[in-house]
Order: structure tokens, then C-alpha cells, then sequence
């Protein structure tokens, strides 16, 4: 019994390890495109993400 569970151990092991393998490769291929630097601190990345200035409630 013991060796059972042993060898069921090692077997969920090399599939959780074969899945992780292919995930890495899935997100190594399709992840993020963005390699744009980030912007520094207080400035805006575009001119329209600026929070606006003179806005008045209504």
C-alpha cells in the first residue's frame, strides 16, 4: 500500500511538472507584447492620461 502511494506521488509529480512546462512555454510565446518603458514617477505615459486640471462639478 505504501509503495502505492509512493508511486502515484511521483506519477502526479512528473504531470503537474509537464503542465507547468507547457504553461511556461504557452506564456513565454503568448504573453504580455508591451516592452515599452514605464513611465517615472509623476508623469503622465501619454498626454491623455493626465488627470485633468480645471474641471468644475455641475
Amino acid at each position: 500500500m505504501r509503495q502505492s502511494f509512493v508511486d502515484g506521488r511521483q506519477q502526479a509529480r512528473w504531470a503537474g511538472a509537464a503542465v507547468m512546462g507547457v504553461l511556461l512555454v504557452y506564456v513565454a510565446l503568448r504573453g504580455p507584447k508591451n516592452t515599452a518603458p514605464l513611465p517615472a514617477d509623476g508623469e503622465a505615459a501619454t498626454p491623455e492620461a493626465r488627470p485633468a486640471e480645471n474641471v468644475t462639478a455641475r
